[in-house]
């Protein structure tokens, strides 16, 4: 009882002197905002302040972090690494910088530029490229991204011995991931790994609290929005896990007298969330031509275009895809009987897949979920 005291007052200790320490370096910040010339400085500072406060209590974490951070930061003040400003919120940008106009004119391309913001006043507070200054910005999430990695690990292992290696080894992807991608999908797989560290915290019975709860999954939602594609992956995603998380109650009184309270309250985002993706849905639509045939042509924007087109074959195809689809299903209603706490990696892996069919972005939000598995795999253990 003593010794169980003592390590809660040792632990209210430390977290007093990391709030010290991150309210010091937070004003340091600021002054250092003023006085410095260069970014490289302000972002490495910065960022180890959200190392600070985000990643777990292990100082091991704390110093891969601290050294991917780095090694990013490098990566983008020799030119060696560059992500492109979101080009749809460059468009509206270069018209009118100021972001809560194109809200308030309803610009479909809003949302997008509030998500690549912080790159503009980056760029235009130290006059560099917006390129430069949007890259930047991507080191902050690519580091959150790679702390989220280290916690949904961290609660997901059973043996804790190769924590350390497995962390060591998540920096390679996540420095070779960069080298490869376009910018305006940073923020998609931040949103997503957001997601996936999410609902794994529900699953280990994490008292969250509701707000809390909406506040990180909106907060995820909205940065996958940076493609209609990697949004509805999202979305499914959110509403596939729902479905998981409360399946044993879902039937009970209480629980739908809560859900259609919850829906009430929050009716005007639903209608706000689901205008939007009809839109964004109708825009590509008509992209392909409109109507039945521009819907089908849409697949001809991910993998879907190697599909062969004769009437046979089509059959063929379809016929297979639901003995796949019936599968699956089978595969999934198994984890979510287990109650495996792995489906909140399986579901994001397998719904990214079905995406690729409509675009190959879409099919990428794999990535985030897929890194983690094979990091699993390290174990030894049985997935399922």
């Amino acid at each position: 009882m003593i010794n169980n005291k003592k390590i809660h007052v040792n632990k209210l200790i430390f977290d007093i002197f990391l709030i010290l320490v991150i309210i010091f370096m937070t004003v340091v910040f600021l002054l250092l905002s003023f006085f410095a010339k260069s970014p490289f400085i302000l972002i490495i500072y910065f960022n180890i302040i959200i190392i600070l406060y985000l990643s777990e209590k292990r100082i091991s974490i704390k110093l891969i972090s601290i050294l991917y951070l780095f090694l990013m930061t490098v990566l983008v003040s020799k030119k060696l690494l560059e992500f492109d400003f979101i080009p749809q919120a460059r468009v509206i940008l270069n018209s009118n910088p100021n972001v809560l106009y194109w809200f308030f004119v309803g610009h479909p391309h809003a949302i997008r530029l509030l998500i690549a913001y912080p790159g503009y006043i980056i760029s235009e507070f130290y006059n560099i490229e917006l390129n430069t200054g949007f890259s930047y910005y991507g080191i902050s999430m690519f580091v959150i991204m790679y702390m989220l990695i280290a916690n949904t690990l961290l609660k997901l292992s059973v043996i804790k011995n190769f924590f350390l290696m497995k962390m060591i080894l998540a920096v390679i992807p996540l420095l070779i991931l960069p080298l490869l991608m376009n910018g305006r999908l940073i923020a998609a797989y931040l949103g997503f790994t957001i997601l996936i560290n999410l609902f794994v915290r529900l699953f280990n019975n994490e008292d969250l609290g509701k707000i809390k709860i909406f506040v990180i999954g909106s907060i995820g939602l909205i940065l996958t929005m940076v493609s209609s594609g990697t949004m509805v992956v999202s979305a499914l995603y959110i509403i596939f896990l729902s479905y998981v998380f409360n399946q044993k109650h879902i039937k009970s009184k209480r629980f739908i007298k809560k859900a259609l309270i919850f829906l009430l309250v929050l009716s005007p985002i639903f209608y706000k969330l689901l205008s939007y993706y009809w839109l964004m849905f109708m825009r590509n639509v008509n992209y392909y031509g409109g109507g039945i045939n521009g819907t089908i042509d849409m697949l001809n924007h991910g993998i879907g275009r190697y599909l062969p087109k004769n009437n046979g074959a089509i059959v063929f195809i379809i016929i297979l895809a639901f003995v796949i689809i019936f599968l699956n299903i089978v595969y999934l209603n198994k984890l979510i009987k287990k109650r495996n706490r792995k489906i909140t990696i399986i579901a994001g892996i397998n719904i990214s897949l079905y995406g690729m069919l409509f675009g190959y972005s879409t099919g990428l939000m794999m990535i985030p979920p897929l890194i983690i598995l094979m990091l699993l795999f390290l174990e030894r253990q049985e997935i399922c």
